[in-house]
């Protein structure tokens, strides 16, 4: 027997949707506000964005342009320094001889003549004081040199500035030391005579203009070269000291210092040289002579202070001259 089905109705009254409605649109409400806040931030940042991506961009293309600014600066000053050498190097060589470098470079600082640099080059008017070893090189200060005597009995660079301890404090084409008649002839030698024979231990040959065209360092021996030292001298600011050991026992007092004067422009002059020996001793030159002086142009030697000998040929073999 079947039972009779009974439906239950729930009446729902007007005061429950509406509550439901309400609760629907309020969330609905706080989702799109959220929403559109977090859209507006996202905007905001990606304008902020934008506009720094813009200014650093910006800044980037002038420092580049501010470095092919300096590059190309850079460049023109380079040139200027090569013109102002070749000048400096073209006037030097026209200039009379004897005639001192500082004073037209002075004078041309406030009243500059045609073709003449207004200032010497700081690459090559160092001014340092170097000394080298031809073995071994090493950089030490020089002692500096006491003023000229002005002894009226030596020639302007004739061979006897060599006598004795060195008189040219300065760089340059000084009086006080000897230069050969002319600038780039080619073989020179100067001879020198100390008091007594000593098993030499360092030849110290002191150069105060354009130095590097020394060639070799010879000892007399029994009236016989005995070569000490040969080869390229390195090149090196004026005034500077060329030092000459010797380890094998050589017993002279009589020193030939050889140049080649084609390697370095210019006259090279030499101001004095000093004989160490293995005992302690030190001497500088008593007598000289030399295969040309500048001063026979102007007047021939007080006395003949040595007997002259002939120049030793230059090495066959082609050596190439280092720069410092």
């Amino acid at each position: 027997m079947l039972k009779p089905l009974r439906l239950r109705c729930v009446s729902v009254g007007p005061d429950a949707l509406s509550s439901n409605d309400m609760n629907s649109t309020s969330l609905t409400s706080s989702t799109r506000f959220a929403f559109g806040v977090s859209c507006l931030v996202a905007l905001v940042a990606f304008i902020a964005i934008g506009v720094r991506q813009r200014q650093l961009s910006f800044q980037l293309d002038a420092l580049r342009a501010e470095r092919q600014m300096l590059a190309s600066q850079q460049k023109q000053t380079e040139a200027s320094l090569d013109r102002v050498e070749a000048m400096l190097a073209e006037w030097e060589g026209r200039r009379p001889r004897g005639q001192p470098l500082v004073a037209p470079l002075e004078r041309g600082m406030h009243d500059p003549a045609p073709g003449i640099p207004t200032q010497p080059s700081f690459r090559s008017r160092l001014g340092g004081v170097v000394s080298r070893s031809p073995r071994s090189p090493t950089v030490v200060l020089d002692e500096p040199a006491p003023p000229p005597s002005g002894n009226p009995a030596r020639r302007p660079w004739g061979h006897e500035q060599a006598l004795g301890p060195p008189d040219t404090s300065i760089a340059g084409d000084q009086v006080t030391a000897w230069a050969s008649r002319e600038p780039d002839g080619g073989p020179e030698w100067l001879r020198l005579g100390f008091g007594k024979a000593v098993d030499i231990a360092e030849v110290r040959i002191r150069e105060t203009y354009n130095p590097g065209a020394i060639s070799r360092v010879a000892a007399i021996v029994d009236g016989q070269d005995r070569v000490l030292w040969e080869g390229v001298e390195e090149v090196a600011p004026a005034p500077g000291t060329f030092l000459v050991p010797v380890s094998d026992k050589v017993v002279a007092r009589t020193i030939v210092v050889h140049l080649d004067t084609t390697r370095v422009p210019g006259w090279n002059e030499i101001d004095a040289v000093e004989l160490v020996g293995k005992d302690g001793s030190r001497q500088w030159a008593q007598t000289s002579s030399a295969s040309s002086s500048f001063a026979d142009n102007q007047q021939p030697a007080a006395s003949a202070t040595s007997e002259p000998i002939e120049p030793i040929p230059a090495p066959a073999a082609d050596r190439t001259r280092r720069s410092p």
